[in-house]
């Protein structure tokens, strides 16, 4: 990906993810090669997410509350709507026909904007196959800003992102970037076959 000035702490919380992730690979192999069955310790979520749920300001201010879980319900509450949670960060309307994947960034400055970057990925909308709408549910710092981009919308710009590749040469992922200007004005920047700036104002919420 093209290095810009700013872009170090993008770069570095991508590396880390990396690592992470990775390093939970190699706990799960390390596991089956000695036959020991591994299992994920997570807390319990609630599988449904309704538009009158809220959170108490303790919740809030909890650092153990999740940003993406404070993003869904503060959704679910706009849209008045009940929704069903059927992956991590996946959830489909109560009839299953509209589907929502749900994903947040922190705000990186960047000259007298701030910078949203995000990663795009086809593998997370499996679970979203039987579903006649789908979109990605980005939330840019907190639950206080959301962009539900249509993944239709999406698809006809992934070949003007910037994109990241497996060890065998396929696609990981595409890098969604988003600015966000002093009045307010989000803008969506594709980089080919030149850089330019797509209004996205229409999907903020």
């Amino acid at each position: 990906m093209p290095y810009q000035k700013n872009d170090f702490p993008v770069l570095k919380e991508y590396y880390t993810e990396y690592c992470a992730k990775r390093f939970d690979k190699m706990k799960h192999l390390f596991c089956k090669s000695l036959n020991i069955e591994y299992e994920d310790i997570s807390d319990e979520e609630p599988n449904i997410i309704q538009g009158d749920m809220v959170l108490s300001d303790e919740q809030l201010q909890n650092p153990k509350t999740k940003l993406v879980d404070k993003c869904i319900i503060r959704f679910a509450k706009e849209k008045n709507m009940r929704m069903i949670k059927i992956g991590r960060s996946t959830y489909v309307s109560e009839n299953g026909q509209i589907g929502y994947i749900f994903t947040t960034s922190k705000a990186y400055k960047q000259g007298n904007r701030e910078k949203y970057w995000f990663a795009y990925r086809r593998k997370t909308l499996e679970k979203l196959d039987n579903c006649r709408e789908k979109y990605v549910v980005y939330g840019c710092k907190d639950e206080n800003t959301l962009i539900c981009l249509p993944v239709e919308k999406i698809e006809k710009s992934v070949n003007r992102m910037n994109s990241s590749v497996n060890e065998d040469g396929s696609i990981s992922h595409w890098h969604m970037v988003f600015f966000k200007d002093n009045n307010g004005q989000f803008t969506w920047m594709v980089s080919k076959p030149s850089i330019e700036e797509i209004n996205i104002n229409e999907y903020v919420i």
